[in-house]
């Protein structure tokens, strides 16, 4: 059985270099001249390298600083969703619920943007949980391993 403190020093490194890549991105985005949209996460999936929500926040005209920062909010739900699961899926050594649980909110929030004609609030919603379908594959990952 593996530890959940494994499990947490593998996420921490997965993360940690995640977040490196991410803050050179934004730094190369950041300077006075540069107008263009620059914070980019997904099109294809929830780990592609397209962000939807960044150009959904751009049809809306908010700023290019606010449309640099928010989205990275998915990545902290991106953390929180993918330690939890691989705790509950540990604790309850059920792996295949676990994995359904986290297609739910994949199919969920995609079926909400897929709709697009919601309420606002709703595709905050969606496009924020948007990432909870991540955690899909590590658990997956483990499990074959």
């Amino acid at each position: 059985m593996v530890s959940v403190s494994t499990h947490l020093r593998s996420l921490a490194c997965i993360l940690l270099d995640s977040t490196l890549r991410h803050l050179y991105q934004y730094s190369q985005c950041t300077s006075p001249k540069s107008h263009r949209l620059c914070h980019t996460d997904h099109l294809q999936g929830p780990s592609s390298s397209v962000s939807t929500f960044s150009l959904w926040l751009k049809s809306e005209h908010y700023s290019i600083s606010l449309i640099n920062i928010i989205p990275t909010s998915q990545l902290a739900i991106q953390l929180v969703t993918t330690v939890t699961f691989s705790i509950f899926s540990d604790y309850w050594r059920n792996r295949p619920a676990v994995m359904s649980f986290s297609t739910f909110w994949g199919l969920l929030t995609t079926a909400i943007l897929a709709a697009w004609t919601v309420p606002i609030g709703l595709k905050w919603f969606a496009f924020e949980m948007y990432r909870a379908a991540v955690p899909y594959g590590p658990l997956s990952m483990s499990w074959a391993k």
